[in-house]
């Protein structure tokens, strides 16, 4: 094994190299409290129907551009399409014959956003309108077809690209000859810096162009790769590579590069626009979102704004857009990772018209720091040759799994090469547990849709997938724009997802669910047993590094490991609580049996959960540990009980995961059972999973408690433990045998 269990000294003195995104306890509600204050202030400008259109430097030829653009803002913000004010702009809207791109352009980006957007008519009118509104150059200008060599911009060129494919995502059928017109100017007005102007490639770039360049040119290629060879054989094609490295020298989180401030917040929601079509989460080293985040929570007004309703509105779908859920990020490694490289882009847009909620996804660095792998639930490794890692990098696959990732390979090309190496890499990362054929009743052919089963190969700890291997090629069905031929992938893909997420529950971009150790010492130490299952492995061995992190937090208690021990190893005394949870079926040895009647006499106690909430574990615990216990008496704790009532630490009610929820019906009461020697707690016994809990992702099926219930209950068990007197006093209410 590469990494052996070892005696864990309780708090690990040491600070996590967090990036100041991720820092502050406040940074989402900040964000929130943001957008929230953006949506009122453009609600504040609205007027009787739509927003102040004659403003100052406006043409009448762009009447609805300036409310289009706010109701695309405030949907993409959350605001509900039902919303009696949206309902009523968007048919002030709807009536309108707008002469300029710019209008046409948003109302598409607008009217994209509703459901069934593919069967609106006026939406199928402005994509026609885009169309035909294309100079054969490729270009745009202020009006259809403008004339004249100089009648053209690149700035109503984006923007009608943008809302051309908005349309289509939306389901609006485009032709090929658009994107390839398109294509063909980005790459003819490209600077040979790799940036853009605003028009001509002789003139000096700066970054709203050069942002919206990229990202336009990403979108056209989008809707020509059929296959890879519109990408290159490494994955980026030179005018991107270029691109990228022009944005990623001159980026800027307070101007506009080249501008100044002029259409800075323009800029940011190109940037924007960028890192969400490229998967990129940083710009060479910048973290385009959380510099972008962080400049607009220092400029927000008094009154919620940036401005006017223009720039606003810009700022806002930067700051709602750019922190959409990461549902996969694939992982970028010294070997061939990217031969399909829009497989995953691909996906979110099918996802997000799926499921009617907007999706991201991301390129991942395999040397990122640890918690940026767990932006996405998902950890997605495409490969056609050999991957090569180095130790720190496969000790964060490693890391990213046991801390309730879920790893997704497929060999492109149907590689037998990769698949060989995806056995030795699993092997290796989690020794504990071999990669075999899943079973062909296993969720991940039918959580969502069924699919063809067979062929599939994961590697289970007993509670959940850790990882999955698609010997077949899966990125080449998501890059297909077939999806009739791509049906089971796609329904494999959201198999896979809703799996992995309790059937949908996603974070949003820079959430991070694992607590940072202190950096003070602990004011006391716990030594505490964990104890090997008889039958398995530790199930979740870090759900013990969590669950001392946070002793160590908010409870100023250090906990010292020892362990993992097989249970014929545990010592009789010194050692107050031992904790012992799995998921198979056991039976104890006689030296088992001795170790554990010997700790339990000496005064310890013995808090046994079933992980994942396993009937089989908790159905052999009950059978085999109570008899251990001279005159045992075996009850379910009452809500007066001691252990519910610690000085400072009392728990009135709890709560349980899904699954939990669906088996017990609403309940709040904690169903923790003990079993008592002489008045003494000897023995918890939980049917419902503690450990996997504590870990805190949100798998499919996990039968316990909620990971902030589990830890309170087995905080106060291990406090209970430290702090009772030879002879506790515990009222318990007892009850026949068994609990369903």
């Amino acid at each position: 094994m590469l990494w052996p269990m070892r005696t864990v000294v309780l708090l690990i003195v040491l600070s996590l190299s967090m990036p100041a995104w991720a820092q502050p306890a406040d940074l989402h509600a900040r964000v929130d409290s943001a957008i929230q204050r953006a949506a009122e202030n453009l609600w504040a400008q609205r007027g009787q129907d739509h927003w102040p259109e004659a403003v100052a430097g406006s043409n009448p030829r762009e009447l609805g551009g300036r409310s289009a653009l706010a109701v695309y803002a405030l949907l993409a913000a959350g605001q509900s399409h039902q919303d009696p004010r949206i309902v009523q702009t968007l048919a002030w809207l709807r009536q309108l014959e707008p002469e300029g791109v710019y209008a046409r352009s948003l109302r598409a980006c607008a009217l994209a956003q509703l459901p069934g957007a593919a069967e609106d008519p006026v939406l199928a009118a402005d994509a026609r309108w885009l169309v035909r509104a294309l100079r054969e150059d490729g270009a745009y200008g202020y009006t259809p077809n403008a004339p004249g060599p100089d009648a053209w911009d690149n700035s109503n060129t984006q923007m009608a690209l943008l809302g051309a494919w908005s349309a289509a995502e939306a389901g609006v059928p485009m032709p090929a000859e658009y994107w390839r017109r398109l294509r063909n100017h980005w790459l003819r007005t490209q600077g040979t810096g790799g940036g853009w102007s605003y028009t001509g490639s002789a003139q000096r770039p700066y970054g709203s162009m050069s942002a919206a360049g990229l990202a336009s040119l990403y979108l056209c290629l989008e809707g020509l790769a059929t296959d890879a060879t519109e990408w290159g054989d490494d994955g980026e094609p030179p005018a991107i590579r270029r691109g990228l490295e022009w944005l990623a020298e001159h980026f800027s989180d307070w101007e506009n590069p080249g501008k100044g401030p002029q259409y800075f917040h323009y800029y940011l929601y190109a940037v924007e626009r960028v890192g969400l079509a490229s998967g990129y989460k940083h710009f060479g080293e910048h973290d385009w979102y959380a510099a972008g985040a962080a400049e607009l929570l220092r400029t927000q007004g008094p009154d919620g704004g940036w401005g006017d309703a223009h720039d606003t509105a810009f700022a806002l779908l930067f700051l709602a857009r750019g922190r959409y859920p990461v549902l996969l990020s694939k992982l970028r490694y010294d070997g061939a990772w990217n031969r399909w490289p829009r497989d995953l882009a691909r996906l979110a847009g099918w996802f997000s018209r799926r499921f009617e909620r907007p999706v991201n996804w991301q390129v991942l660095d395999a040397d990122a720091p640890i918690e940026q792998w767990h932006d996405a639930p998902i950890l997605y490794l495409s490969g056609s040759g050999l991957p090569r890692f180095t130790p720190d990098q496969k000790q964060r696959l490693r890391t990213f799994a046991l801390r309730g990732g879920l790893i997704v390979s497929s060999s492109a090309g149907n590689s037998p090469v990769f698949t060989a190496e995806i056995r030795k890499l699993y092997a290796e990362l989690l020794p504990d547990w071999p990669l075999e054929p899943l079973d062909a009743d296993h969720a991940v052919y039918s959580a969502h849709a069924p699919v063809s089963a067979g062929g599939l190969l994961g590697v289970s700890n007993g509670v959940r997938l850790l990882a999955v291997h698609a010997p077949s090629d899966l990125s080449r069905f998501w890059q297909a724009p077939n999806e009739s031929a791509s049906a089971d992938p796609l329904a494999l893909a959201a198999n896979l997802y809703l799996h992995a997420t309790d059937l949908g529950s996603l974070r949003r971009r820079g959430d991070w669910s694992w607590p940072a150790p202190p950096a003070w010492p602990p004011g006391r130490t716990v030594r505490v047993a964990l104890l090997t299952p008889p039958a398995e492995p530790m199930p979740e061995p870090l759900a013990y590094e969590r669950l001392a992190i946070r002793m160590a937090r908010e409870c100023g208690v250090g906990l010292d490991y020892a362990g993992p021990l097989p249970i014929a190893a545990l010592p009789a005394s010194g050692v107050p609580v031992a904790l012992l949870s799995g998921t198979k079926d056991f039976a104890l040895s006689p030296a088992e049996r001795s170790a554990l009647g010997a700790f339990l006499r000496a005064g310890g106690l013995l808090v046994v959960d079933a992980t994942g909430g396993s009937e089989a574990f908790h159905a052999a615990a009950r059978r085999e540990i109570p008899p251990l216990v001279e005159d045992a008496q075996v009850g379910r704790l009452a809500r007066s009980a001691e252990l519910y009532r610690l000085e400072g630490y009392a728990i009135e009610a709890v709560s349980f995961r899904r699954a939990a929820r669906q088996r017990l019906g609403s309940t709040d009461a904690p169903r923790l059972e003990g079993v008592r020697a002489h008045d003494r707690l000897a023995v918890l016994l939980s049917r419902e999973d503690l450990t996997a809990s504590l870990v805190g992702y949100p798998g499919h099926g996990l039968d316990g408690y909620s990971a902030d219930s589990a830890f309170a209950l087995l905080r106060n068990a291990i406090l209970h433990a430290a702090d009772r007197p030879a002879a506790g006093q515990l009222e318990v209410e007892w009850h026949a045998p068994a609990l369903p």
